[in-house]
């Protein structure tokens, strides 16, 4: 019993330095730069565009005027 609480405890203690080591060693995420532009969904096709190049009707965001018409005619 006592052979396999040591074990136990081991493997807790090495489980712990990995996860500190694996910690120091990851990069923290990056944030995104301040001048990328906000990227808006077409609500026709689901294509990401920058929101500058979007159309915009009814608060919906799309990639071109066909889609917007297309999106508007089948939304009543």
């Amino acid at each position: 019993m006592g052979t396999i609480l040591r074990l136990l405890i081991i493997a807790a203690i090495i489980w712990f330095i990995y996860s500190l080591i694996r910690r120091a060693i990851t990069p923290p995420p990056q944030q995104p730069l301040p001048n990328s532009p906000l990227m808006r969904q077409c609500a026709h096709c689901r294509v990401n565009i920058p929101e500058g190049e979007s159309t915009q009707s009814h608060g919906q965001f799309f990639c071109c005027e066909a889609h917007r018409d297309l999106y508007l005619q089948q939304k009543p």
